[in-house]
């Protein structure tokens, strides 16, 4: 997903059945690391995001997700 695509979604608002879930937060000083699981949107992923706090503002500087791969039988 592109910069556009991202703004636009969060400026519509939440997506219907998304979720978060299994956040883990870190801080180191002025910078943040969360990690966790979203879903379902396109499929179940791992993200992880760092955060850096510039001021009294915090602002995403880093973001990544993988695809939760379904188990081959």
């Amino acid at each position: 997903m592109k910069k556009p695509e991202r703004l636009a979604l969060l400026k519509k608002g939440g997506t219907p059945g998304f979720k978060t879930s299994d956040h883990a937060i870190s801080i180191y000083g002025d910078v943040a690391v969360v990690t966790g699981r979203q879903g379902p949107g396109d499929g179940p992923v791992r993200f992880s995001r760092v955060w850096l706090r510039q001021g009294n503002e915090w602002r995403v500087v880093v973001t990544t997700a993988v695809l939760i791969q379904k188990p081959k039988p």
